[in-house]
């Protein structure tokens, strides 16, 4: 270390010596120049330390040039003595980071009782420890408005102390994915829309220093309702039904906001709002993108006495929606008789009746005057033994079934048909209603004689009904009856054969 050399008689310790005077190195005297070599302090350095630790300091110097000598240490921080004991070590606590100036000064006293004195500075650099972010998490919680919203989250606590020479946390910088900050230790934070969100937190010691950034997740979670609206017999679907939610404790505010995000859904209301759907034709309904919390789900139809009546699967109070998975409410509406049945071509295949795909039948009754129609005919039959449905209440209704290009009559012998009126009675707890294709097809036939040689083709007229109770193929233009042929038409169901023995006939629709 650089220091200037003082020569200074401090204390006599022994005989004086008149005129002496200070030269580069030693003491000129009258009689004698000194061969004594200049203090030289080392004090060590530079140190680091830690605020709020004492930092161990330790000086040095060319003590084998002094044989015989007692000596002093002494070490000053900003100008101040501190305590320094025989070895020159000292002690001192810094409270802050900084860079900081010592000193440490030796005093060498000669067996001839001369003072001699050299000071040496260094410095000394305090750097608090690095905290480090602890934001906690993952996280879990609700959309705004219902349970488990807001979310709160929990930073570094303000009593906690990472180490000694870190210190507390005065100081918390939160970052929302979503826009936003917060800058204290446990901050809340409200989200409109399920999905995962990130949030980060940066803090600062009282000493000054920065964490780096740390992340957390956050699970945002919504809920939803949904179910079935059935028939008596559990399996016939019931549409246009209107569902309606309330809630006692869900803000109005965000029932709406929902409704204006779905547009299944509306809202009615004003002190109490509730949210409608209605169901599809397959009787399902939803609300989904619910906050956490309890609900009510009412089913109605119609008004007065076409007032429907339902039943459904849990008692008539607010159930609580506390998870991200479905929660079920399935209704019985008891006042409609699931009506059914099979809608099926009147020529057999392979001795099996064939379904009709695609027909359209509307019921339309006779005292309300309202027509309710069901999903078009499919081409299998359900597990009720049905290929359409409806849900229909008490009441006399005409039958209407229509697909295009076909004839299809209400089946003769249906239980509660009056052939006269043309109406059906639906009084009991189940009717099927079935219907026959009696479609009039127009085929090209190929006759061929014994001999294999082709007869000149004919357009002819088959109806369906003739031919399933004849064994004959009757030509309308001619009105000759073809006795000795025997016919096929290509994805029609039909089986009947015309001839057994030698004819043959290939036709196309």
């Amino acid at each position: 270390m650089n220091g200037s050399v003082n020569f200074e008689i401090i204390k006599s310790a022994g005989p004086t010596y008149p005129g002496a005077q200070v030269t580069g190195y030693g003491w000129k005297r009258s009689d004698k120049l000194s061969d004594d070599e200049p203090v030289k302090v080392d004090p060590q350095g530079p140190y680091t330390g830690r605020p709020e630790k004492p930092v161990k300091l330790k000086c040095l110097f060319n003590q084998m040039s002094y044989p015989g000598a007692t000596y002093q240490y002494q070490w000053y921080v900003s100008g101040s003595s501190i305590s320094t004991n025989e070895r020159g070590e000292a002690e001192y606590t810094w409270n802050k980071n900084g860079s900081y100036q010592i000193s440490a000064k030796v005093i060498v006293i000669t067996e001839e009782g001369m003072v001699l004195t050299n000071q040496s500075s260094s410095y000394v650099t305090i750097e608090a420890g690095k905290p480090t972010a602890m934001p906690c998490g993952p996280y879990k919680g609700g959309i705004f408005g219902g349970n488990f919203s807001p979310i709160q989250f929990e930073g570094n606590h303000p009593d906690f102390v990472e180490d000694n020479d870190i210190g507390h946390i005065d100081t918390w910088k939160w970052s929302f994915e979503q826009g936003g900050s917060s800058d204290i230790w446990n901050p809340t934070r409200a989200y409109e829309k399920a999905g995962e969100y990130i949030i980060s937190l940066k803090v600062k010691s009282e000493y000054g220093k920065w964490s780096d950034s740390k992340d957390a997740h956050v699970e945002v979670i919504d809920g939803k309702i949904a179910g079935f609206v059935r028939a008596s017999d559990l399996r016939t679907p019931v549409g246009s039904v209107t569902l309606s939610l309330t809630s006692s404790h869900v803000d109005k505010n965000v029932l709406r906001r929902i409704a204006l995000d779905d547009k299944n859904l509306t809202v009615i209301g004003t002190s109490t709002v509730a949210l409608l759907t209605v169901t599809d034709d397959k009787g399902c309904y939803e609300f989904a993108h619910l906050p956490l919390g309890s609900y009510l789900i009412r089913a109605s139809r119609g008004t007065g006495d076409a007032a429907h009546e339902f039943e459904k699967s849990i008692r008539d109070t607010e159930i609580t929606l506390s998870g991200p998975n479905q929660l079920a409410i399935d209704f019985v509406d008891i006042s409609v008789y699931p009506v059914g049945g099979r809608v099926i071509y009147s020529i057999q295949k392979n001795g099996q009746d064939v379904l009709v795909e695609g027909v359209e039948i509307k019921a339309q009754s006779i005292s309300a005057h309202s027509t309710i129609e069901a999903n078009p005919s499919n081409k299998s039959l359900s597990a009720a033994g049905v290929n359409y449905s409806m849900p229909l209440l008490a009441d006399k209704y005409l039958f209407l079934a229509k697909k295009s290009g076909h004839d299809v009559r209400i089946k003769e012998g249906t239980h509660g048909y009056d052939k006269n009126t043309q109406l059906v009675a639906i009084s009991d707890a189940r009717g099927d209603i079935d219907f026959i294709d009696c479609t009039t097809r127009k085929l090209t036939v190929f006759i061929e004689d014994s001999g294999g040689y082709k007869i000149a083709s004919r357009t002819v007229t088959i109806s369906a009904a003739t031919a399933i109770l004849s064994e004959q193929l009757t030509v309308q233009q001619s009105n000759i009856v073809y006795n000795d042929c025997l016919y096929c038409l290509k994805d029609i169901p039909i089986d009947k054969a015309i001839d057994r023995q030698h004819a043959k006939t290939l036709g196309n629709m």
